[in-house]
């Protein structure tokens, strides 16, 4: 596996590369190619080197999801004061 800092190189010589074979001109498939390539490498590497705030997002989108779902759960079931004439 490659280190963060490493796959970013490894990007940007791709890019060189590509530019250096004699390309006339990019379409906006290469571009945007290009633009998702350098973007998982920098987020790659911001979540290799910030792994306690890769955690604590996860655990608070995980805690969000399940107050949805129980809020979804307790509107679903009618409540003992609305089913009594």
């Amino acid at each position: 596996m490659l280190q963060s800092y490493q796959m970013i190189r490894f990007v940007s010589r791709e890019k060189e590369n590509f530019f250096m074979k004699g390309a006339k001109a990019l379409t906006n498939q290469d571009l945007e190619r290009i633009a998702r390539e350098e973007q998982r490498a920098y987020k790659k590497a911001w979540r290799a080197a910030n792994p306690d705030k890769v955690k604590k997002h996860n655990l608070a989108y995980w805690q969000k999801r399940a107050e949805r779902k129980l809020h979804q759960q307790n509107a679903a079931v009618p409540s003992e004061q609305e089913t009594t004439p």
